[in-house]
């Protein structure tokens, strides 16, 4: 998967989440606008803590992986079960996991066949009725270990009506340190990102509960899908924006700050 920026969280007041999006990809030279982007990034963060992809410490392979393009584990203020203790924690965990499924759509454990499994993999449901007569399948699939996977559709319809509801405001502010065409063209280290920053931020903090506080990553480092760290504060060739948002829920700013 390509990856076309990183985010770095700066600080959470109360409801208000304020952090930057660093531009790395040049085929998206500008961060999105929509209020669908904040609320994709917390889901993002959401996931990865709760699958443990998100811990306190480097890995010793994140530069090689970095490199790769694939990712390593990337910097958190908390250990990896911390990270997922805090999300299992939440009051809002099941509506994490809904909005996940509108993105990417719904994980459907079937058998080899095709065969609706229960939700551990551990047994076929009964009566046996294959997920394709029952679910309209994406087409995407695969085996995670514990079963074989079908998936659902998303609904982007339905997360951009939730992101209204959600983001009380969002705001992207000015670009900040956007280099010149001829200093890209001579850029020598295309893993060091430019550096934009934003305020983002649910009606309620607890949405941003599970972001905890934020880290100062040592760079370079793979970056995660909606990579929530702290940015390094070196002025690198590149945009620089500011983006705030509001949140509907406490629950998130707690995580965001390392708060129960």
């Amino acid at each position: 998967m390509t990856t076309i920026f990183t985010v770095s969280v700066d600080s959470i007041e109360g409801p208000t989440l304020r952090g930057r999006v660093h531009l790395i990809n040049p085929d998206v030279p500008l961060a999105p606008k929509e209020p669908v982007f904040p609320l994709s990034l917390l889901v993002d963060v959401w996931w990865h803590l709760d699958n443990g992809f998100l811990r306190d410490e480097d890995d010793e392979n994140s530069e090689e992986l970095a490199r790769n393009e694939d990712h390593g584990w990337d910097r958190n203020p908390w250990s990896e079960q911390q990270g997922k203790d805090a999300v299992a924690g939440m009051r809002r965990r099941s509506e994490y996991a809904r909005l996940y499924e509108l993105v990417l759509g719904r994980t459907v454990r079937v058998t080899k066949d095709g065969y609706l499994l229960t939700e551990d993999g551990s047994s076929v449901l009964e009566p046996r009725r294959k997920a394709a007569d029952v679910y309209e399948l994406s087409g995407g699939s695969g085996y995670d270990g514990v079963s074989h996977y079908v998936m659902t559709p998303g609904n982007a319809e339905e997360f951009s009506r939730r992101a209204a509801d959600i983001v009380a405001s969002y705001d992207v502010g000015p670009y900040q340190n956007v280099p010149l065409l001829s200093e890209v063209a001579a850029a020598q280290n295309p893993d060091q990102p430019w550096d934009p920053e934003l305020p983002d931020g649910p009606r309620r903090p607890r949405r941003l509960r599970h972001l905890g506080r934020p880290a100062r990553p040592s760079l370079p480092r793979a970056p995660l899908r909606g990579d929530h760290r702290e940015g390094h504060r070196r002025q690198l060739p590149g945009a620089h924006i500011r983006r705030h948002a509001l949140v509907d829920d406490h629950d998130g700013a707690r995580l965001l700050s390392g708060g129960g």
